[in-house]
């Protein structure tokens, strides 16, 4: 998944708790919902929405990112994770 985000150019991956989601310590996979970006800006417009929550963003150019994202997505972590299909980048989005 992460080589294909590659492929299409989003570099940029933010996870997002989802609702529901509980603590770690209660051993239950956590919920996540991932949404990439090409533009960087786009990532932290993205992050600065979530308010109180997880705001980090990997870049997968980032050996060490990539690699924690891979680590995550593997079926005995603690993740679930879904992809989220976001806004397009700049350029094709209609001004408001």
């Amino acid at each position: 998944m992460l080589q294909r985000l590659k492929m299409q150019r989003k570099r940029f991956v933010i996870l997002e708790p989802d609702i529901d989601t509980g603590s770690l310590q209660d051993n239950i996979p956590q919920k996540l919902k991932m949404h990439s970006y090409e533009a960087l800006i786009h990532a932290r417009l993205h992050a600065s929405r979530l308010k109180g929550k997880y705001q980090f963003i990997f870049d997968l150019d980032y050996a060490a990112h990539f690699g924690k994202l891979e680590h995550m997505l593997t079926e005995g972590s603690l993740y679930y994770i879904s992809a989220v299909e976001d806004i397009p980048d700049a350029g094709t989005v209609a001004p408001l």
